[in-house]
């Protein structure tokens, strides 16, 4: 009997283990990208209320604005909406190349964990300038802010388009929309297939493979994270003062923080 052939039953076993532990890993991978999802919610509508009405992470919006105030020559209104796109694009360059390097099939390359630690950075610098400037215009320092912030969503955005998960981008959610409802759609197709299948004769059926519910639990997840991010920031924001204004600030480091430092400690390269 060849060494071989000793090894053989224990393949299936550990076939099933490294399977169990990829499962495990993207339920974590997707419980990540909820904790982003929150920090760019919060982070639009905190630049929304606070910043002169534009967004750092939603870029479709940001363009629209930029166009209008451009329309309506509303100088100052573009200036703020055209650098939150240029510090946006900016951000992206720098998470496109951070994330250029990873072994393909991994469920969260190292250098994901990398551009959000450069991703942490910026948030706590956007958060000490908010703090010692303010968010008001003080010889120009909300365009800094608005870059800032732009450009830590940018990083994420490349950071969370490397993990290759369908439809979900963390920043913009036009693409986690479609995707729910064209999934929700399928889904409902097939459990419709399956009900005339069951009342078919045998060898009749034809029913449509069932697809899995769990992408559209996962979208719908963050929709409503990002909502609810959304919603907090405002009510926080709206009739606050200078200082709760500053004090709203301190959370988007820490999380983004915490997000890296787990995912450092659950996700090994695959070459380890």
């Amino acid at each position: 009997m060849t060494s071989g052939d000793l090894d053989a039953p224990k393949r299936p076993a550990q076939d099933t283990t490294m399977q169990a532990r990829a499962q495990a890993q993207r339920r974590l991978r997707d419980r990540l990208l909820l904790l982003l999802a929150a920090v760019a919610g919060y982070t639009d509508a905190f630049s929304y209320v606070a910043l002169g009405e534009v967004f750092a992470a939603n870029m479709t919006g940001s363009t629209v604005l930029l166009g209008i105030s451009l329309a309506q020559r509303n100088w100052s209104f573009a200036a703020r909406a055209g650098v939150a796109l240029g510090g946006f694009l900016v951000g992206v360059v720098i998470g496109a190349v951070l994330t250029s390097r990873h072994h393909p099939g991994e469920i969260w390359p190292r250098a994901v964990t990398l551009a959000l630690g450069v991703e942490t950075l910026a948030l706590a610098l956007f958060s000490i300038l908010g703090g010692l400037l303010g968010t008001h215009d003080q010889h120009g320092s909300v365009y800094l802010l608005i870059g800032v912030a732009a450009c830590a969503m940018g990083i994420q955005s490349a950071a969370a388009r490397a993990l290759g998960v369908l439809d979900i981008s963390t920043t913009y959610l036009t693409g986690t929309w479609v995707g729910l409802m064209a999934g929700l759609t399928r889904r409902l197709r097939a459990e419709v297939a399956a009900e005339v299948a069951s009342d078919a004769p045998p060898g009749q059926t034809g029913a449509m493979p069932m697809p899995s519910i769990a992408p559209q639990r996962r979208d719908a997840f963050l929709l409503v994270v990002y909502f609810v991010a959304a919603l907090l920031a405002g009510l926080l924001l709206i009739g606050a003062t200078d200082t709760g204004i500053r004090l709203g600030l301190i959370p988007l480091a820490p999380v983004v923080g915490l997000v890296a430092f787990v995912a450092l400690r659950s996700f090994r390269p695959a070459a380890e």
